[in-house]
Formats: C-alpha cells, structure tokens, sequence
C-alpha cells in the first residue's frame, strides 16, 4: 500500500497538493473523485506531509466506508467519531446513541499519537466539555495502588457516575464499607474493587444478575459516564484534533449543506422547546455556529475533495 500512496505523487496534481498543505495554499480544492480515490489521496497526503489525518462526511454511511478505506491504506483502524442524540427534559440535556463511542474517541484523541480520525459533520458541530476536564475525569484503578475512600466516589460524580444501592448498568457506582462496585462505558461487566484500609487488595469483574466474580483483573480504566461532565463549559471537539492535523472534507458541498441543515433544525427543535415550556430547552448552545465552524475548519490545512467540479464551496479555495 505504501508503494500505491507514494505513486500519486506522479500525478502533478498530487504534488501540488501536497506542496499546497505544506505552504499555506490551503483551502485548495480537487474534483475528479470517487469514494475510494478520496480515501487513497487523503491517506497519500497524510503520509506525504506527515501529519495526522482528519477525514469529514456528510453521513454515517459514507464514513463507515471510507474508514474501511483508511484503514487497509495506512495500515491503522481510524478512531469514529459521529453525533449523539440529544434530548432536553426537565432542564437536563441526555445524550444517549453513540454517547459511549464518543467518550472513547474523545479520550483517545486526548492521549495522542495521532491516529487517523474520520468523523461526520454532525459529529464535529457538537460541542463537548474541555479537553483537560475530559482527560481529569477518567480514574485507573490497580491493584496494590491506594485511593482515598472519601475522595473516590466524589471524583465518580464529578465524572458522571451516579450513586446507587446494586450497580445494575453502565454509569452507576455503588460503596459498601470497602468494596466499591462500578461500571464504566466500554465495559462489558462491571469490576468490584476490595479495598485493606485505602489500598486495593483485588479487583474483579462481576456479572449483574449473580453478583458473582468472573475474573480477576489487575487494572480498570474508567473512562466519564457523560460526555457533558456536570458543571463543566461547553467545548469546541475541534480543541482535541492535533494542532498539526490535515482535514480532508469528502465532497465538500455535502458537508456544507448538511452544516446548515443541523443548525436549521437545532434553530426549529428550539422554537419548540422554548414554546412548550423548556427553560433549558436551546438547543443551538449545544453546536457550534456557522461563523464558530468555519472559523475552526480555517485553523487548519484543508482538502475539499469532489467528485464533480462545483462552482461552490464552503470555504474559497
């Protein structure tokens, strides 16, 4: 695959675009492409120009598949990042499809190393908490480490966790004199921490209905219950993207469109709520403006990749 990627760059247009993410001739904008070819020249230029690749669909679908793209081309699965549902109620927003994946991108991207991401537009409108508040929040527990058994559970709240009696799903804690019980998002079982005085003596998972032991572990990480932290600002996900990432927008008019479509019905949804009653019910605060993205998009070198030549696009190249 490598042989293939470093081929395009027979091809004139290849180099210049490469040229152009590397000396500020960004946006630059390139037709002619199929789904496969926009997957092979943004994995060409994210090797050529050694910077970490950040693909951007219009849907789901699309991303799905030009992530299997990527993937066999660099050799590395990309990170996914899509949108959640978001419903407000009472004046509490719950997220609830995808809220578990996008916690587990979103702590991946705040560890580094640069693995290739390929997200929707919805995906990256959303804003999230602080990238630093994200990383603060996930807690490892270890065997033969010590914890302070006051702090703990405050540090679980401050993490999303709620407190229970019997942990009976993903979120929830439950302490019992020194045994902490838990479940994080990713887990498939819950683990149960023994604790000698402030040290963890075992740790096991545990399946929910028997309560019984399945097997002994020596670590868990447990990563927020929520994406939205309690008490935390709203952030831009783009905070999380490396400084020097490359974005590669597939069939830029798609994602442009499908940008305005999301503000238009967060702008709707908001009439509603607010009609209906819902004091919290502003939706819009929970996505980034259209001023706001397009300023976000400009802090990086940009591909508008086409199929068809286009007389439009959301940012000028």
């Amino acid at each position: 695959m490598l042989q293939l990627l470093n081929t395009l760059f027979h091809i004139p247009e290849a180099a210049s675009l490469a040229e152009a993410v590397e000396n500020g001739g960004c946006p630059a904008a390139i037709t002619g492409l199929a789904g496969v070819h926009r997957a092979q020249l943004a994995a060409a230029l994210s090797m050529r120009c050694k910077r970490p690749l950040v693909m951007i669909c219009a849907d789901e679908s699309e991303a799905n598949r030009l992530a299997e793209d990527i993937a066999v081309l660099l050799g590395d699965a990309p990170l996914r990042l899509f949108s959640r549902e978001l419903f407000v109620k009472a004046g509490t927003v719950i997220s609830r499809q995808w809220e578990i994946a996008r916690i587990a991108t979103l702590h991946e991207l705040s560890r580094g190393g640069g693995r290739p991401l390929v997200c929707t537009a919805e995906g990256l409108l959303q804003k999230t908490s602080p990238m630093d508040r994200m990383a603060q929040s996930a807690i490892t527990l270890a065997v033969g480490e010590r914890y302070d058994l006051t702090d703990l559970p405050l540090r679980l709240v401050a993490a999303g966790y709620s407190r229970c009696d019997q942990v009976e799903g993903v979120g929830q804690f439950a302490l019992r004199g020194g045994i902490l019980d838990v479940f994080s998002p990713l887990m498939e079982e819950p683990v149960r921490c023994e604790f000698f005085d402030d040290e963890i003596d075992s740790l096991g998972s545990f399946d929910i209905a028997s309560q019984r032991r399945t097997k002994n572990i020596s670590s868990a990480l447990l990563l927020p219950a929520e994406e939205l932290l309690p008490d935390a600002p709203l952030a831009s996900v783009f905070e999380y993207l490396p400084h020097d990432a490359l974005l590669v927008l597939s069939e830029s008019m798609r994602v442009a469109e499908r940008v305005k479509t999301i503000l238009f019905q967060s702008r709707e949804d908001t009439e509603s709520l607010l009609a209906a009653g819902e004091k919290d019910g502003d939706l819009t605060k929970l996505l980034l403006s259209q001023s706001e993205w397009e300023e976000e998009l400009s802090r990086f070198p940009v591909i508008m990749a086409e199929t068809l030549p286009t007389s439009r696009y959301p940012l000028k190249p």
